[in-house]
């Protein structure tokens, strides 16, 4: 645990620091609540924002309510990056405990904050809601997750895998005028579709291309999720677009990042996803954020292709 911890907080070496936090990630996960305070501790000590982020991200996927006090501090932080204090709201949702709806009411209310915190505490709001509801296990409204991660909303339940239920799922994703939680849901049915293995082809290309439609969503917020879900797809057919974006200096640095980081996961089917974020990594005109997410996606990239059992490298030493 100790070394682990040490590795956490190194700021030289930002590729370990991940992997050092994916340890200590499947540490936590089996109940062994240091891992949460060697967390913690980074996030207060560490100069990368991409880390704070992941790291916030990090104390949801524990799943443990011990980190709730630490998140609320998080969310309350006004020195505190946008992309941390959205992560703390986040990951405040994946824990969902109702003790949380006040202060995500708080933030998403307030006016004068970022609109990608309120945002993503209305949407956590909305879980924590939708997790709590009378007859939640009896109204038939719960999608089994196909990957072993606490989404920001539950998916859509899709029972007929046709073209219809695509474009059903299409039309609420894209219908800016609904809330984002409903569209949340929606773009993780779209997503559960591609990878169900019963979907033929011609519906899988349907749900995927539906997906990448995302991408002109006028909420930064959106196109980020929408990056961020390509990154759970694993198909090389979404390097192009990703590269648009990661491309776009008009972007948002929150979307930029996300696909920088999913092409870390899929460069090994493409030179020119590889090239890519060589370049934005050697870039020091390039902001810190996406410089960082091209350095942790090449270590992603490295590690695919090394044979390594498991990129948390630190878990059998811990």
């Amino acid at each position: 645990m100790q070394s682990e911890q040490a590795r956490l907080l190194n700021d030289d070496n930002l590729a370990d620091q991940y992997r050092a936090l994916f340890t200590l990630k499947a540490i936590g996960q089996k109940g062994d609540r240091r891992a949460i305070e060697a967390i913690y501790e980074a996030i207060q000590k560490s100069s990368s924002a991409l880390l704070k982020h992941e790291l916030a991200y990090v104390l949801g996927q524990i799943n443990d309510s011990y980190a709730l006090p630490h998140l609320n501090t998080i969310l309350a932080d006004e020195s505190q990056d946008v992309m941390v204090r959205h992560e703390a709201a986040e990951s405040l949702g994946a824990i969902s405990n109702l003790d949380s709806l006040d202060i995500l009411k708080k933030y998403s209310a307030d006016q004068s904050l970022d609109v990608s915190i309120r945002e993503t505490c209305d949407i956590s709001i909305k879980k924590i809601e939708f997790d709590h509801r009378p007859g939640k296990d009896t109204d038939n409204d719960n999608e089994e997750n196909q990957i072993p991660v606490i989404d920001p909303a539950p998916a859509t339940k899709s029972s007929d895998l046709n073209a219809k239920d695509v474009k059903n799922l299409r039309d609420i994703y894209l219908n800016d005028g609904l809330p984002l939680f409903e569209r949340y849901r929606a773009m993780f049915g779209l997503r559960n579709i591609v990878l169900n293995s019963t979907s033929s082809q011609d519906i899988h290309t349907e749900a995927l291309n539906a997906i990448a439609d995302g991408f002109t969503d006028k909420s930064a917020l959106f196109r980020h999720e929408v990056a961020y879900v390509f990154g759970q797809i694993d198909s090389p057919a979404a390097i192009p677009c990703l590269l648009k974006v990661l491309y776009d200096e008009n972007e948002h640095e929150m979307v930029r990042h996300e696909a920088a980081e999913t092409l870390g996961g899929l460069g090994a089917d493409s030179k020119t996803a590889k090239d890519a974020l060589i370049d934005f990594a050697n870039n020091q005109s390039a902001p810190k954020v996406i410089r960082d997410s091209c350095i942790v996606a090449l270590d992603m990239l490295a590690y695919e292709q090394s044979g390594q059992f498991q990129y948390a490298d630190g878990i059998e030493k811990a």
